[in-house]
């Protein structure tokens, strides 16, 4: 019984060791970056990330060989996907790291999110979209009126509209691409433009002027375009 409670009282030492060094390292930001010229608190602290997360510093590349003293005894994180979202979270709304947004988006969808695994994000204004009322991207959430580009031809077609008659999602078709996984995590399929567009043209006659047709399928795509996103309502 003497060594039981040796022995727990050891386990209790180590325990508060622990919570006086992590107390330590976040109250006096004793964790420096190098190429920064700057200290970090822990809270401040990535073990490591693929991508770079505006006010944190990842340690990994700094700090190589001193993994088990970081990630095991100082409790550093990793960006996984679930601090990955909660990053994500602590960005919205906040259109001066648009580009940073975007690459947070990519990672997360780089880790082939489920269905339903993004509800917390739907509300939240982390989608960047290119919108004809403003010059800059916006951030906006997933009830908000914009589309997605995922053919070719049809995006070309409405970023040339004069004038521009759609808000479109901030990322260019091979983004998209690759955003599938995100795209449907977000139950955002519904926002392609193959599937909210029609294309329709008709001739009558023998003789076809090749020049004068091809003139008129380009004018009657942004037409039918900006009807039949009308009708949905995602023209805003």
């Amino acid at each position: 019984m003497e060594f039981s409670s040796v022995s727990d009282t050891g386990e209790e030492t180590r325990s508060s060791q622990l919570t006086l060094d992590r107390d330590e390292f976040e109250r006096k930001e004793l964790v420096y970056i190098p190429i920064e010229k700057q200290w970090y608190p822990l809270s401040k602290c990535l073990w490591s990330s693929t991508v770079k997360i505006p006010g944190k510093a990842t340690l990994s590349s700094d700090y190589p060989d001193l993994e088990d003293f970081f990630v095991k005894r100082l409790k550093v994180e990793k960006a996984d996907f679930k601090n990955l979202v909660k990053e994500l979270k602590s960005l919205a709304g906040n259109t001066d790291y648009v580009p940073e947004i975007k690459e947070i988006i990519h990672a997360i969808s780089s880790m082939m999110p489920e269905n339903g695994s993004l509800q917390d994000l739907e509300c939240l204004d982390i989608l960047p979209v290119n919108s004809p009322h403003s010059k800059q991207s916006q951030l906006w959430n997933s009830g908000q009126p914009f589309a997605i580009i995922d053919r070719l031809k049809l995006g070309r077609g409405f970023r040339n509209a004069q004038p521009q008659a759609a808000s479109l999602l901030a990322f260019e078709l091979e983004d998209v691409k690759l955003l599938q996984p995100f795209i449907q995590a977000m139950n955002l399929e519904n926002r392609y433009l193959s599937r909210i567009s029609k294309e329709e043209s008709k001739a009558t006659g023998k003789a076809l002027h090749e020049g004068l047709t091809k003139q008129f399928q380009d004018r009657a795509y942004h037409l039918l375009w900006y009807v039949w996103l009308l009708s949905l309502g995602l023209i805003c």
